[in-house]
């Protein structure tokens, strides 16, 4: 009895040849080459993301906590010391002292990556920035009553503005993002 013996086909052998092997590995290799090359992109709208997520979380954390704490607190925006960032944060009123206390973490100020810009617009007014009497109240109110100053936050990307989009609520309803591209 034979060891090895040969493979005979009575009908054609199916199988892939070398070249069908070949085009498969250039399609693939295309494809993760045209991934990477679009990488840089999805990494620059990550960071634009996820602080819209992020202040979108905040302001449905805080109202929960007004409504819960019966307390009333405030949003402010802001730009930094140095004026080429942006940065927000919420504060509580106490009541005895009738003055505004900024929050704890994760309420305190949180400055926003360069290339993130923030335009406030309350009750249809833009809000000049910087802000400069931190003793007045904020101009965005959350009340225990679980209403909120009417108000449009516009976040531009900077790198790219059909990324742009605004956080509003006309007071009542819950605070949500609409994305803005460009119109041209």
């Amino acid at each position: 009895m034979p060891i090895f013996s040969s493979v005979s086909c009575n009908k054609p052998c199916s199988g892939y040849t070398l070249l069908e092997v070949l085009a498969v590995l250039v399609i693939v290799s295309l494809m993760v080459g045209i991934t990477i090359v679009n990488l840089p992109v999805f990494l620059q709208t990550d960071h634009f993301d996820q602080e819209s997520d992020r202040l979108r979380v905040m302001f449905s954390m805080i109202r929960d906590r007004a409504a819960m704490r019966s307390d009333e607190y405030g949003f402010r925006v802001n730009t930094t010391i140095h004026g080429d960032q942006f940065e927000y944060a919420f504060y509580l009123y106490d009541q005895q002292l009738q003055t505004w206390e900024m929050l704890e973490p994760p309420y305190s100020t949180h400055t926003l990556p360069r290339g993130i810009r923030l335009n406030l617009f309350v009750e249809d007014d833009v809000m000049q920035l910087p802000y400069q009497d931190e003793e007045s109240p904020p101009p965005v109110l959350v009340l225990s009553s679980g209403e909120i100053t009417p108000f449009k936050l516009l976040m531009e990307n900077l790198d790219d503005p059909n990324l742009n989009s605004i956080l509003s609520t006309d007071g009542y309803s819950e605070v949500d993002w609409e994305i803005v591209g460009d119109d041209d």
